[in-house]
């Protein structure tokens, strides 16, 4: 195999390696280049490794209920304050945290977007991070603009009444729980009578903001019957568990959210697994294609046709 055949061959192969943190190849690649490549991986494998994770490996949700916005303080990677969270305003569907209203030191207030953040919670003390650049960017808000943000702030949700299936009353949205690394609502935690709760997947919630109601498509025997005492909460990644609520509300949390699929075992692990056999593949070929034409054994020349006399 060429190696021009073999670079349209596997381009796909190392796109999709590369994305999982595996060896990036060069058809010209010198030493020092590789021996570069090289450090680089080791370095992002130590840095993935010191997040607790395998490298190539999905991250997953890091869940966190959203009251805790409201009590943040809004710092420079390096520590400095930069101000205090005013409000958390949602996206137009109602699923996803969109702007951070920030009350800067100095008075002034601004709104910047959740993606220029980063949520940290170091030893039980939670704050959000941003650079001093992206804050500075970031214009004084009007009165108008105020006042269309607060239309879409995220404490609104709470203590919105549930409605079962036929408008039947269900309890009352006590939490509401985001993945600090996405903005992504992804849970509801609502008070049925009681201690008891349930911990539904926000897709399968509509919300009405102006009615102060949120709807589910489920019979409310069926949310009963997935629901737990509040001092016995399952785990986030109770499979179990997860897998009954995904069954009740007609859901794909444990894909969307956890990054596995039920019995089938974990997709994270799949992935990874994938992503490591590309990788082999695409070392062997490229090897293959860069050596083993040296290795292969010189062909013996065809004899010559004799001349084919002329035709009269």
């Amino acid at each position: 195999m060429t190696l021009q055949t073999l670079k349209k061959t596997i381009i796909v192969g190392i796109a999709t390696a590369a994305t999982f943190g595996s060896v990036t190849f060069a058809e010209d690649a010198k030493p020092a280049d590789k021996a570069k490549a090289d450090q680089k991986m080791k370095a992002d494998a130590q840095a993935v490794q010191m997040q607790g994770q395998k490298p190539g490996q999905m991250q997953r949700a890091e869940f966190t209920d959203v009251k805790k916005l409201g009590k943040l303080t809004i710092k420079t990677e390096a520590g400095q304050k930069l101000g205090s969270v005013e409000k958390v305003i949602l996206n137009e569907q109602n699923d996803s945290i969109d702007m951070v209203l920030i009350n800067r030191e100095g008075g002034q207030q601004v709104a910047a977007p959740w993606t220029a953040f980063t949520y940290q919670d170091m030893a039980g003390e939670a704050s959000l991070t941003i650079s001093q650049t992206d804050l500075d960017k970031q214009k004084p808000l009007a009165d108008a603009q105020r006042k269309q943000h607060e239309k879409r702030d995220i404490a609104t949700l709470s203590n919105l009444k549930l409605q079962a299936q036929g408008g039947q009353d269900a309890g009352k949205v006590g939490e509401v729980i985001f993945d600090a690394r996405s903005g992504d609502l992804t849970h509801a935690v609502v008070e049925l009578d009681g201690d008891r709760r349930v911990r539904i997947p926000w897709e399968a919630i509509t919300v009405q903001i102006e009615q102060k109601t949120a709807r589910v498509d489920a019979p409310l025997r069926s949310i009963h019957q997935v629901a737990y005492q509040k001092d016995q909460a399952p785990a986030f990644d109770d499979r179990a568990y997860n897998t009954r609520i995904d069954e009740t509300f007609q859901t794909d949390s444990q894909r969307r959210v956890h990054g596995y699929v039920g019995e089938e075992g974990d997709l994270t692990e799949k992935l990874e697994k994938s992503a490591e056999e590309i990788g082999d593949n695409v070392k062997k070929l490229y090897n293959d294609a860069t050596t083993g034409d040296k290795n292969k054994p010189a062909q013996p020349a065809k004899p010559a046709q004799p001349a084919q006399p002329a035709q009269p």
